[in-house]
Parts: C-alpha cells; sequence; structure tokens
C-alpha cells in the first residue's frame, strides 16, 4: 500500500501486493495487544476476515478495518467469518523459510491447503482451521 497526498487527507493507492488476506494477522496482533500476550514468532496466519461491508472491497485496506473496529466492536464483527484467500502456496512457502510451526487458515482452505502444499512440507507445520472470531479466540 502506497500512501500520497497531503498529511490530513492521504490518499491509499493499493499495490498489486494489497489484499486481504493479513486481516487475520491484524486481528490476532490487536488480541495480542489487548490482551497483552505476545504471539510466538512460530504461529503465522492468512485468512481473510468478513468484517462489515468492508471485506467487500476488492482492495482491502487495514485503515478501513481500524476505523470500522473503533466505531463499534461489537457490531463489528456480528458477521465475523473467516474466509478463503488466494495465493496460499507462496505464502507457506514464505512461512517456512521463516521458521513458521504453527499455521492458522480458515476452514474453507483447508481443501486448497491438501491439494496446493506437498505432503513433505504439511509434515513440517501444525495447522489449525478456524471459521469465526470466537474459534480463533479460543485457540489465543
Amino acid at each position: 500500500m502506497v500512501k500520497s497526498g497531503s498529511k490530513d487527507n492521504p490518499i491509499v493507492k493499493h499495490t498489486p501486493f494489497s489484499g486481504n488476506s493479513g486481516a487475520i494477522t491484524f486481528y490476532l496482533s490487536l488480541l495480542s495487544a489487548y490482551y497483552q500476550k505476545p504471539i510466538s514468532q512460530e504461529v503465522a496466519a492468512t485468512a481473510s476476515l468478513e468484517v462489515s461491508d468492508y471485506s467487500k472491497i476488492e482492495n482491502f485496506c487495514h485503515q478501513c478495518l481500524s476505523q470500522e473496529i473503533a466505531k463499534n466492536p461489537q457490531e463489528t464483527f456480528s458477521k465475523n467469518r473467516i474466509r478463503f484467500i488466494d495465493g496460499l502456496e507462496h505464502k507457506i512457502s514464505a512461512a517456512i523459510k521463516a521458521g513458521v510451526k504453527k499455521l492458522v487458515l480458515s476452514t474453507e482452505q483447508k481443501e486448497n491447503y491438501e491439494q496446493v502444499v506437498s505432503p513433505a512440507i504439511r509434515e513440517q507445520l501444525q495447522v489449525y482451521y478456524v471459521k469465526n472470531i470466537e474459534e480463533l479466540e479460543k485457540l489465543f
């Protein structure tokens, strides 16, 4: 994501690498800060988070998510499904190289994970599948 414009009125342009697959990680970082509990560097998560109408935007914006959460946290996560993302095989490859041992994915991603990730790599990871925020928070 690239910002331009004035300090008070930035224009956010999404790069080809922008997307909503980091939304679940953003939410985990909020949990970590709220509970003052660090998340192990051996844990990675990638999934889309269905949050109000913002999750329907093609180029998801974390700043938009932050603003929506601040308005009404309870209502924001009332439709809190954790969704499928694209490019999983590339993200897992990078995660393995970074030393990740545990991975959090959407339950919608299970079949895709088993198809695109080799058995040798799957043996290196403990995968947790979650369908909503409540299940994610139980893992935390």
